[in-house]
């Protein structure tokens, strides 16, 4: 019997072998992918400071240009070349617009301009010649999902190693900084650790990796077996052996990573698997200036006492309408787009600490949400807007249990979900589901639940090694030691099969 289990543990770990080789070694990759990511020169977006008394008013400029019975995705304001625009977005699929706020002439190709100067801020390329700015709505070989932004603008420099910056024109953040080193990496990394040439047949691809990892987990779980329950005659047995008697005293220092491997991995697989078949879309902003007249828009602008805006946001919730407005004493405080960056600079984790000395309560005093129908201050907080968005994707039998500002990422709301400040909203209901809702925006950033975040927990500390307390490079030289461990003694079990087979008649 004893000796049928081993030939199964023989065999079938070199079926395992195939998915431990394509795993370990894009694992192996990872820490290089993240030290070889370009960095961004500055982190925070570049200060504007608008002042809109003495401007043409929004309404004004609309009408101007026929737009003043239009539906807008966006609106904002945008300092471009030393002057000040309003910027509009009528669809997501086009590129936004840009008026004067002076005297309400359109800028030619503004969101080009305007994504190639943010570029130019983000990349530190002043003179640099920029080769190409294309307007991305989808991801794509060099912009993967991980991303999560879009539309951004790709703005590609004549650097030698093509560095492409993709910038969101509509918080002036940066989304991610790819060069051909990075490209590269990130597809070796896909290719082997998320079979990407699978992605074309879903089923086949999530069938495949399970096997191999449920025969992964086996072959670990089989292998410490037999070392115990072998182990008073190990020494006699592969005396003239070395090999063998390497593959068995390596493999059991080596198990643990890779029952923390495999297990984590099946639960990832399965639980995004998952996401990916039921993700809940952000609803679009549908947002309507029709009510909006003059003595409205002078007293939304009133508002601020004739201090210079620097940011200028429309949100719609069902049919009430809001204006953001940001002037500029927290112009220094941007955690949003620094957010967006901290995984770019060196040790991501020391630009998560620095956030830990922003204001406690990003969104007040020098933000205001102001009702777009009337033009006063709204009687609500940015928590009870935050709620009525959240409401748009919650189940409507349940109630809300709890809201909270968050401004750094931590826990269940990881550095992958991008947007910074976000509003958490909890509800009611089977596993305590909470929308995290970006309210400048009004886009769901994510939405988890209890089994979202005991994955999470599970990734971070059984697959990506949190537990360890030496620091980000403690923690990258170890995944990397064990994951390339986990394939030269797959590889040497594979060895030694074939010694085997080739010792039978």
């Amino acid at each position: 019997m004893l000796s049928r289990w081993l030939k199964l543990h023989y065999a079938l770990g070199v079926l395992t072998c195939l998915g431990i080789l394509l795993w370990g070694l894009s694992g192996v990759t990872h820490p290089i992918m993240s030290r070889l990511q370009p960095k961004p020169a500055v982190f925070f977006p570049p200060s504007q400071a608008i002042n809109l008394n003495q401007a043409l008013s929004l309404p004004q400029v609309l009408s101007m240009h026929a737009l003043n019975n239009e539906r807008f995705e966006r609106i904002g304001l945008a300092h471009i070349n030393k002057e000040n625009y309003y910027r509009v977005v009528v669809s997501k699929n086009q590129p936004a617009r840009y008026f004067s706020t002076l005297d309400g002439r359109e800028l030619s190709d503004g969101d080009r301009l305007y994504a190639q100067e943010l570029a130019r801020h983000y990349t530190g390329k002043l003179t640099e010649p920029i080769v190409s700015a294309r307007y991305i709505t989808s991801f794509g070989d060099d912009y993967h999902p991980v991303n999560r932004l879009l539309p951004v603008w790709r703005v590609e420099f004549a650097s030698e190693g093509q560095l492409r910056a993709f910038v969101d024109t509509d918080q002036a953040r940066l989304a991610t900084l790819v060069d051909n080193t990075r490209q590269l990496l990130t597809q070796i990394f896909r290719w082997g650790h998320n079979w990407e040439f699978l992605s074309g047949h879903p089923k086949l691809q999530i069938f495949v990796m399970t096997l191999l990892l449920v025969l992964g987990l086996f072959s670990a779980v089989s292998g410490i077996y037999f070392y115990f329950r072998m182990r008073k005659t190990a020494k006699q047995r592969l005396h003239k052996k070395p090999l063998a008697r390497w593959h068995r005293t390596v493999a059991i220092a080596v198990s643990f990573s890779t029952l923390t491997f495999v297990s984590s991995g099946i639960f990832h697989l399965w639980i995004t698997y998952w996401r990916e078949a039921n993700s809940v879309v952000s609803a679009p902003s549908n947002f309507d200036l029709k009510t909006m007249n003059e003595e409205i828009w002078k007293k939304t602008i009133a508002n601020f006492n004739n201090q210079p805006l620097s940011r200028l946001n429309a949100l719609s919730v069902g049919n009430e309408h809001f204006l953001w407005l940001a002037d500029i004493a927290k112009s220094n405080m941007h955690s949003g787009p620094r957010a967006q960056v901290a995984a770019l600079s060196n040790d991501e984790h020391a630009e998560h600490k620095k956030q830990k000395t922003a204001p406690p309560h990003p969104m007040h005093p020098s933000t205001l949400v102001v009702d777009a129908t009337t033009g006063e201050k709204w009687s609500g907080d940015v928590k009870k807007v935050a709620t009525l968005l959240a409401k748009q994707y919650a189940d409507p039998s349940n109630s809300v249990v709890q809201t909270e500002f968050i401004q750094k990422f931590s826990g269940e709301y990881g550095f992958i979900n991008k947007r910074l400040p976000v509003v958490k909203v909890q509800f009611s209901g089977p596993g305590n589901p909470r929308y995290y809702i970006e309210p400048v925006t009004g886009v769901l950033a994510a939405k988890v639940d209890d089994l979202d975040a005991l994955e999470g927990k599970s990734f971070a500390y059984l697959h990506k090694w949190h537990f360890t307390d030496g620091g980000k490079d403690l923690r990258d030289f170890l995944l990397a030691l064990f994951a390339f461990l986990n394939v030269v003694i797959a590889v040497a079990g594979v060895a030694l099969y074939v010694k085997r087979l080739k010792k039978q008649p």
